[in-house]
């Protein structure tokens, strides 16, 4: 008798736990709906951009070509870009960039962020920068780096770091002239060389 009294008792909690569980469910309220995205009238379209010379854009990605129809420089962010007319600037995170010369990518740029200000043609990388020469195997860090599309420059302000195999660099400012494929730094150099 107390053995059935005891799964008895345990038979009416368990149903009385289900009983309180159900209820509970069918009382609870609705999911809220997740907010809507922003108005996308604000951004505007790709077509709507008054992208300079032969700079187009698909998706993520801006691509500058020379003259002759040869890319010339081209920028990928892992997010889309995102543009305010009014500042006439596309902005972009996590981004890499490659500059080249005919085929051949000589430089790379690997930054948290970009602004580019397609009235100038600028782009500015910061957030802490990392440039890689493919031709000269030297990988740049550097905390905030200008691409200045008239001069062909990119300029840096430090601090700087240039390092390659035999070399180890510190400066305040950097200069790489893309033309002339020379690298300047000044401002507080410091050089070690050897490992």
């Amino acid at each position: 008798m107390r053995e059935r009294l005891g799964l008895i008792i345990i038979a009416v909690t368990l149903a009385a736990v289900v009983i309180v569980i159900a209820v509970g469910l069918s009382r609870r309220p609705a999911e809220p709906e997740p907010p809507s995205a922003p108005p996308t009238a604000a951004t505007p379209e790709a077509s709507q951009l008054p992208l300079q010379g032969n700079l187009t854009l698909q998706g993520s990605k801006l691509t500058q070509k020379d003259e002759q129809g040869n890319v010339e420089w081209s920028l990928q962010a892992d997010t889309e870009l995102s543009f305010d007319a009014q500042r006439q600037v596309a902005e972009g995170q996590r981004v890499h960039w490659q500059f080249q010369r005919g085929p051949d990518t000589e430089w790379t740029v690997d930054a948290p962020q970009v602004v580019y200000k397609y009235d100038t043609g600028r782009l500015e990388f910061t957030q802490g920068v990392e440039l890689y020469s493919t031709a000269r195997r030297q990988r740049i860090s550097v905390k905030r780096l200008v691409y200045v599309s008239d001069a062909k420059e990119l300029r840096g302000e430090g601090p700087v770091r240039l390092t390659d195999d035999e070399i180890r660099v510190t400066a305040n400012h950097l200069l790489v002239d893309l033309e002339a494929r020379r690298v300047k730094l000044s401002g507080g150099v410091r050089c070690h060389v050897g490992s």
